[in-house]
């Protein structure tokens, strides 16, 4: 029963992850860039492993409800990055961000595609924050009920 948990969550996150990153895939991937590709790869990796672990740890301290929460939360960002406005803009201010942060990398745009991606994430984990808010609120609005 846990090992199959393990491995839904694992399945889980893999799978909100990436249909949250297609939008961002479609724009920023730049044909026969494979190296650029493979920082998007590594970028959408890395916060698989975030949420996964936070996930995990949700769980493992009891609080399940949290973690429901942060699966419909990234679940409803899904929808949300078709509106293409969104993830643009946020992705530009991931170029930025990075540009100004001297981030960007020699080793064949690796590096600076990694961290547009991080910045990338980041901004659009804010969406995903006020999703969660909205969420816990209109929870705690049917509990006074």
């Amino acid at each position: 029963m846990l090992r199959s948990l393990c491995i839904n969550i694992y399945f889980k996150w893999i799978l909100l992850v990436g249909l949250n990153s297609i939008t961002g895939f479609s724009l920023g991937f730049q044909s026969a860039n494979y190296v650029g590709l493979s920082g998007m790869i590594l970028g959408v990796f890395t916060w698989y492993l975030l949420y996964l672990n936070l996930d995990l740890y949700l769980q493992k301290t009891g609080r399940e409800n949290l973690s429901h929460r942060l699966f419909l939360c990234a679940a409803l960002r899904i929808p949300v990055q078709f509106m293409v406005f969104p993830d643009m803009y946020l992705g530009i201010a991931a170029i930025l961000t990075v540009e100004y942060l001297g981030l960007t990398g020699s080793i064949n745009g690796l590096i600076g595609t990694y961290f547009n991606t991080l910045f990338t994430g980041l901004y659009l984990s804010i969406i995903c924050s006020i999703i969660f808010v909205i969420i816990t609120a209109v929870d705690k609005i049917r509990a006074v009920k």
